[in-house]
């Protein structure tokens, strides 16, 4: 009961019996009973493998995916371009998602809720923060934060786009994430060519 094998068992049982007609309570309970684990040690192993409950459960289960998209990546990774590095791990991850039975649909909605708004945008971050050091960014100024930031809003939106997606495979997942990709890419350059002017009339009046 208190291996880490026990552990990866009753967070998947948790998530899949993570549905709108239940509360968490009845989760954790569910989940166990499953599980064949009796009432008396139920409150015990909940804090034993997931003392702060849900919030603990979707930060082993985004470490799983996470680990499950680095083990993924083919050889041929390192000479893709940054870009195509992104697509590739975020089409990547949501296909892992797709592995497991939960209503994502719901989950997303209970993430948003404004008391677990805090959570879910470090564990956004943490996802980012994940795909960009996959694709082998070593930013130490401001563009860490800005491309973590930016890339936070292209899954937000992906992962939203995919849980809605009824084409056959999710096939137009792939053509969302593409034209994401495509409005960040004119935006940053832009960017850059503002920076650039700025910096010109930086030199002349300066």
């Amino acid at each position: 009961m208190y291996k880490k094998e026990f552990k990866h068992k009753l967070m998947i049982e948790i998530l899949n019996q993570f549905s709108s007609n239940k509360d968490l309570k009845q989760v954790f309970k569910e989940a166990l009973n499953t599980l064949n684990i009796e009432q008396k040690n139920h409150n015990r192993i909940i804090t034993y493998h997931f003392p702060n409950h849900f919030n603990d459960v979707m930060s082993s289960f985004n470490e799983l995916i996470s680990i499950k998209l680095k083990e993924s990546i083919p050889k041929k990774f390192v000479q893709m371009r940054v870009s195509e590095k992104i697509k590739y791990c975020i089409i990547s991850r949501l296909k892992i998602l797709n592995e497991y039975n939960i209503d994502y649909n719901y989950l997303f909605k209970f993430m948003l809720k404004p008391s677990n708004l805090i959570f879910s945008k470090k564990l956004l971050f943490k996802i980012s923060d994940d795909i960009w050091s996959f694709s082998g960014d070593k930013s130490l100024d401001f563009n860490y934060y800005s491309k973590r930031l930016i890339l936070m809003k292209i899954y937000f939106l992906s992962f939203r786009f995919w849980i809605n997606d009824h084409s056959k495979e999710k096939e137009q997942t792939d053509g969302f994430v593409n034209d994401q990709l495509k409005i960040t890419s004119k935006i940053g350059k832009y960017k850059f060519l503002f920076k650039e002017g700025l910096n010109n009339l930086r030199g002349k009046f300066f």
